[in-house]
């Protein structure tokens, strides 16, 4: 028998990615709590990480000579760390 994949949602990873870095909860007590690996943590970590440093190359290009493919792979991040 196979797990069902489970879904966070957006405010859910912040959650949880706040209780750890913010709060300091151990990562084993919140994987025992939501019933994840310690990896998938780690890999929300790093996507945040990714989001937030593509945001602020954003923020630094002016519009009119904003790169349509770079955004294009912004807007590709941003999607896979919703879904």
């Amino acid at each position: 028998m196979s797990m069902q994949r489970r879904r966070f949602g957006t405010d859910q990873k912040a959650t949880i990615l706040k209780r750890y870095l913010v709060d300091k909860v151990p990562i084993s007590d919140l994987c025992d709590e939501y019933g994840i690996k310690p990896n998938q943590i780690y890999a929300w970590h790093v996507s945040r990480n990714v989001l937030d440093e593509d945001a602020r190359a954003v923020a630094c290009v002016p519009s009119r000579s904003a790169n349509p493919l770079f955004l294009r792979g912004v807007l590709t991040r941003l999607q896979q760390w919703v879904h």
